[in-house]
């Protein structure tokens, strides 16, 4: 509470002040505010009172009351003087005055200081300010840098996901994963984001918003595309020879072997034959992703013939080495 205690006049002492002021309001989106001011000048000092709104930096005069004229002012934009009414009452004139206003469905453009200004007619007058804050849930959950809530990706590539929140307080927003581990943490907005990513980041991710007020979230799933193809050295099983062909990824691939489909992907064996020069054994799904394995040359076993060439080759050079060594330590 505020007083003011000076001389207006040569001939008399003016006591000045406010005998009733609103306290500071914090409220949430929708109610109604009352704000009452009373002020009280015995040196019969006043010439008007004026409310006025200081908000986003701007000073606006909404109402005005002249207690000489019993008149009153009413000013502002039309939609915010829709939601006040104001009553202005004035007493043994020129000595007191009261202000009385009530702001109903408050919203958070609402915030910010709202003062009753009392002007005299000599002195420069007595203010009293009280602010407001409007609290607001979180609300209005954006998620930007995606066309959709369903994100496909290959392994490799890099995601990154802006969510933004609103809210007052300023909301605090997080990314979690599938896991409830947290990936970002923001004050309004968090970006998810994702490099070089692998089958482990396939899943679902959830934005949260929360403050005081309460929470809002949503989500959006990351299906990671891929593809892996394994065949095995060549092999020799019952006087044939095979293939271990093996492939996974999501979508499900289908195998082929020179244009044969419906190949089992997990664990086929795949018999070649000897007049197979160039082997294409591949796999490929529903995403564009295709994997192929090639060997060139004729697959299979070496011959008997060559066999026996080798070995007639490796004893004669045994046995020429076994004559060297006697005639070496005969000689010594």
């Amino acid at each position: 509470m505020s007083e003011i205690c000076q001389l207006n006049r040569e001939d008399k002492a003016c006591t000045a002040h406010f005998l009733a002021e609103p306290s500071d309001k914090i409220v949430k989106t929708g109610s109604t505010v009352t704000f009452v001011w009373i002020y009280e000048d015995t040196g019969e000092d006043i010439d008007h009172g004026e409310i006025i709104t200081h908000i986003g930096g701007n000073n606006t005069l909404l109402f005005k009351v002249n207690p000489n004229t019993n008149s009153t002012g009413i000013f502002g934009t039309t939609e915010y003087l829709k939601r006040v009414s104001i009553t202005i009452p004035v007493s043994l004139k020129l000595t007191r005055i009261s202000a009385r206003m009530v702001l109903s469905n408050v919203t958070t453009a609402d915030t910010g200081f709202y003062s009753f200004k009392v002007i005299g007619i000599i002195n420069a007058g007595n203010l009293s300010k009280v602010s407001l804050y409007v609290t607001e849930r979180p609300h209005s959950l954006h998620i930007n840098n995606t066309e959709s809530v369903n994100i496909a990706k290959e392994i490799g590539e890099s995601l990154y996901v802006k969510c933004q929140v609103s809210g007052a307080p300023t909301p605090t927003v997080t990314w979690v994963n599938k896991n409830n581990e947290q990936e970002a943490i923001g004050n309004g907005s968090a970006i998810l984001s994702l490099n070089h990513i692998t089958e482990q980041h396939q899943g679902t991710y959830i934005c949260k918003g929360n403050n005081s007020e309460g929470e809002v979230q949503s989500s959006i799933s990351l299906n990671v595309i891929y593809l892996h193809l394994n065949c095995s050295v060549p092999f020799s099983k019952d006087n044939k020879i095979f293939v271990n062909l093996t492939a996974v990824g999501n979508p499900t691939p289908v195998c082929t072997h020179d244009n044969i489909t419906n190949i089992n992907c997990l664990g086929e064996l795949v018999e070649l034959t000897r007049n197979d020069f160039n082997v294409s054994l591949s796999a490929r799904n529903t995403a564009g992703l295709e994997r192929s394995c090639r060997r060139i040359g004729e697959f299979g076993q070496p011959s008997s013939t060559t066999v026996q060439s080798h070995s007639v080759l490796l004893l004669s050079h045994y046995v020429l080495l076994l004559t060297a060594l006697f005639l070496t330590t005969f000689l010594l």
